[in-house]
């Protein structure tokens, strides 16, 4: 599951020990939207798998910033982020993609996160975003495994 925060009925958002929590933060300055969000590990027993999640997650951020220079295609951009996620067991949930900042937020340009002529950085454990169901109010969107 790719999680965001989840408010309780008292407003407040619970984390437990031993899970992945992500902060979302967007700013408005200027008359412009932005965002972005890092996932963190709570506690010390986070299992392997999800610990190996955030990484690969970090690292296919790093090589896509990386290759980012003028000229460089929105595809290539996703090629190294699918690759790199290919690679290492996950797969890119592709109903998300970066976005550009703008006046209107999550505007263009979309940038894919797969190998695509034409999506947030979200890795899977299920496949292509097998069974992925959006709880929009909750800001949750869980994913299938395979």
């Amino acid at each position: 599951m790719e999680g965001r925060s989840v408010p309780s009925d008292s407003g407040k958002v619970e984390v437990t020990k031993h899970q992945t929590g992500t902060v979302d933060v967007t700013v408005y300055h200027r008359g412009f939207h932005g965002d972005l969000n890092e996932t963190f590990l709570v506690g010390d027993k986070v299992d392997e798998e999800s610990r190996k999640l955030v990484q690969v997650t970090y690292e296919c951020l790093q090589q896509a910033i990386a290759i980012v220079k003028p000229g460089v295609k929105f595809r290539e951009i996703g090629n190294v982020i699918q690759k790199h996620a290919n690679a290492n067991g996950f797969s890119v949930v592709k109903g998300y993609c970066g976005h550009g900042i703008h006046r209107l937020f999550h505007t263009a340009p979309n940038i894919p996160h797969y190998a695509s002529e034409m999506c947030e950085l979200i890795l899977s454990l299920g496949g292509w975003g097998r069974g992925v169901h959006n709880y929009p109010k909750a800001g949750l969107a869980p994913t299938q495994r395979q």
